[in-house]
């Protein structure tokens, strides 16, 4: 009752998996990504702001370079002693012509093909008017516009800037001028330079997440998108280097970089709502995947349902039917698994040998008491019999009558075979062959000398094991059906080995009609209805199902004619189905 209660608090496999699986596998990974994506989303917007700083940062660095070697490629007008030589050379001999071709020549050499700038303009001071003009895209409209609406202000800029670098606009166009100087460092004309925006200032264009972004050459704007910014956002610009600005809604990147050629400042407005599209589809993701953990835990709670718990429960039910005393029962059931499959399977021919084992039992069991019943004949009580008999042959030895003696004490071995005191369905054939010569006794005595046995037994089989009283009946229907028509007979025993088996035969002189070869045909077929008959006929049934049931399909009872016409019987026993 205990072991009753205490099976009963046990959890079945089917909870027990799910609580696993809910304790180790779902409950880590809720907390695991809600944690995880709480700590992610936090510090999300710092890390995007640190990105956003970084992709300027490095925007910043490339411009500059950009201006830098813009700078460096203005510089060699004076560094590069062609214009310089030109120049003093048209000062002394007046050459005009050879002067402009230099001039001319070396700006379109220099300039035109680079990236950098659109167009290249040289006036010398001596002479504001006559201004050398190259670009890289040949139309007159430029030259004119550049005479009429920059030529003037470059001029009035370049008398006071002396050396430096200066950067003005005009109509949006970005200028970069600088003063040629002698070597005694004299200025004599001014070298301008128009910047091609999308060249120079391209990283600047190409920062991620901005709205609108300006830039400052020496306090001089620069839209580089979206709208210009105004003086007020001046204000917060750092000291040096770059910061990040919160203000309200809005989220700027300032910054400062200064030179040895000009100060370069930055103002970018960074888009907000873009940050935040990330991080919602940052949450969003989160979402799904804890969506997602539900049907995935489901599916893994059927899959160990389907694969693992239902197949352990079908077999249990099974077994628990054995248990019951339902032997032969199946399970028919075709699972997922090759595992559970191969275990249904082994289960089956368990199941399947048990009741065949125990139907082979009981079987046996009503062959040998129907055996045994129909070699008593009688209905009285054998122990009572065999002792009556005792007492008749001591009587009989006492009177010098041998030979009812030696019949009685023949009877007597025959009974008690058929008690079968120790219950042994199996016997050594050298006990089987005492039965044998007992009935053999009996029968000679009433025949006489018209009877003749002959008897070929292999000695090494004597300790074969055979069914108890297996010949007893052949022998006896041999006599009955071959001898005892003809009141006279040859009956030869042999017993021998034939490849895997061991053959017990009868054989007699009778002749069997075609009407004994049919009767004999229904006797031994399994799958005929037992009827009513005699003693004989019963015997060899029951001699042919005993040995089917012990030692299986390989063995048997056959009885046909042989070559001589005589009347053969063969008991055929497997040797490897031997119990010892």
């Amino acid at each position: 009752m205990e072991k009753e209660k205490h099976t009963k608090k046990r959890l079945s496999l089917k909870w027990s998996t799910t609580i696993l699986i809910v304790l180790c596998w779902v409950l880590p990974i809720f907390c695991i990504v809600g944690l995880g994506g709480s700590y992610i989303i936090d510090n999300f917007e710092s890390q995007t702001q640190e990105m956003a700083m970084t992709s300027v940062q490095n925007a910043v660095k490339l411009t500059k370079s950009q201006l830098d070697a813009s700078i460096t490629a203005s510089r060699n007008a004076s560094y590069n002693s062609t214009i310089v030589d030109a120049y003093n050379k048209y000062q002394k001999d007046g050459d005009v012509l050879s002067f402009h071709s230099t001039v001319q020549t070396y700006l379109a050499q220099q300039y035109n093909h680079d990236d950098r700038f659109l167009s290249a303009a040289l006036c010398f001071f001596n002479e504001p008017d006559d201004i050398f003009f190259s670009s890289m895209f040949i139309r007159p409209s430029e030259s004119l516009y550049y005479k009429e609406n920059v030529a003037g202000k470059a001029y009035e800029i370049a008398q006071g800037s002396e050396t430096s670098i200066v950067f003005f606009t005009e109509d949006e166009r970005l200028y970069m001028q600088r003063n040629l100087v002698q070597r005694g460092m004299e200025a004599f004309g001014a070298l301008t330079l128009e910047l091609k925006n999308e060249t120079v200032f391209r990283p600047m264009k190409n920062i991620a997440m901005v709205t609108d972004a300006t830039i400052w050459l020496n306090d001089i704007p620069v839209p580089m998108m979206g709208e210009a910014m105004t003086g007020m956002e001046i204000e917060k610009f750092p000291i040096s280097g770059s910061v990040y600005i919160e203000r309200e809604n809005e989220d700027y990147i300032a910054g400062v970089e200064k030179t040895d050629n000009y100060e370069f400042r930055y103002l970018i407005h960074v888009d907000k709502h873009a940050l935040g599209q990330q991080a919602d589809g940052f949450k969003m993701i989160l979402m799904g995947l804890c969506i997602l953990l539900v049907p995935l835990m489901g599916i893994v709670i059927l899959f160990f349902h389907r694969m693992v718990s239902r197949p352990v429960g079908i077999l249990n039910n099974a077994a628990a039917e054995i248990e019951k005393g339902n032997f032969g029962i199946q399970v028919s059931e075709n699972f997922h698994s090759k595992e559970f499959q191969f275990m249904a399977g082994s289960f089956n021919a368990m199941s399947d040998t048990l009741k065949n084992q125990f139907e082979k039992l009981f079987k046996e069991e009503l062959a040998l008491r129907d055996a045994k019943i129909m070699a008593l004949q009688l209905q009285i009580n054998p122990h009572f019999l065999n002792n009556t008999l005792e007492i008749i042959n001591w009587e009989a030895r006492l009177a010098g009558d041998v030979k009812v003696s030696r019949m009685l004490e023949s009877l007597s071995v025959m009974l008690s075979a058929t008690m079968d005191r120790k219950h042994e369905r199996i016997v050594h054939l050298s006990e089987e062959m005492m039965y044998v010569d007992a009935y053999l006794y009996i029968i000679s005595e009433r025949l006489g000398k018209r009877l003749s046995v002959e008897k070929n037994i292999d000695p090494e089989l004597q300790d074969f094991y055979v069914p108890r009283l297996v010949m007893q009946p052949i022998i006896e229907n041999a006599v009955e059906h071959g001898i005892q028509p003809l009141q006279k007979g040859l009956i030869t025993i042999r017993v021998y080995r034939d490849e895997e088996s061991v053959v017990l035969e009868v054989e007699n002189d009778g002749i069997m009609t075609n009407e004994d070869e049919e009767k004999i045909a229904k006797l031994l077929d399994q799958e005929q209805p037992e009827g009513e008959g005699d003693s004989y006929n019963l015997g060899i049934r029951n001699v042919n199902q005993r040995l089917k049931i012990i030692y299986g399909d390989e063995a048997g009872l056959y009885i046909k004619m042989n070559k001589n016409q005589h009347t053969v019987a063969k008991i055929i026993i497997p040797i490897h189905q031997q119990q010892q």
